[in-house]
């Protein structure tokens, strides 16, 4: 069979991508459930009186939470991601089912997948958006540390 080299490149660097994107959405998502629920026992003991020596390190639990939650994406789920941003009709979906794939047609897929992969990057598959996340976290950090 023939080098799949370029092709199989893209597909590793956009999961790569792919699962740090899929982890900051998770550390994202644990930090916003665990503030809430911070912040709502927080308020019970500062009305109620109990708990009041209770509160330490909440952002322990963003971490611990988040690598719970984590998933690393597998190649499929990558290919599809790819075919899906770039319209290329499942090729590089194909590219991942070429060792159990019985036909003829292995080698123009190859060969089209490793055309098609020159052009593509991996950051227009998979853009980085954390500005505005990273704008809440910090915000809700500086609320937090206003009502301590």
């Amino acid at each position: 069979m023939e080098q799949i080299t370029k092709s199989t490149r893209l597909i590793k660097r956009v999961q790569q991508r792919m699962a740090l994107a899929v982890w900051g959405q998770k550390i994202f998502v644990s930090f916003c459930i665990t503030l809430g629920v911070y912040l709502a026992l927080m308020l019970f003991s500062r009305f109620s009186g109990y708990l009041s020596d209770w509160f330490t390190l909440p952002s322990l639990g963003v971490v611990v939470l988040s690598i719970i939650l984590f998933r690393k994406p597998d190649n499929e789920q990558a290919a599809r991601l790819i075919d899906q941003n770039q319209k290329t009709k499942d090729l590089f979906l194909t590219v991942t089912m070429l060792e159990e794939a019985i036909g003829n047609y292995k080698p123009l897929v190859i060969q089209d997948a490793e055309q098609q992969a020159v052009k593509i990057q991996p950051a227009q598959v998979v853009p980085f958006v954390w500005a505005r996340r990273f704008a809440i976290c910090c915000s809700a950090g500086l609320v937090l540390f206003l009502l301590l």
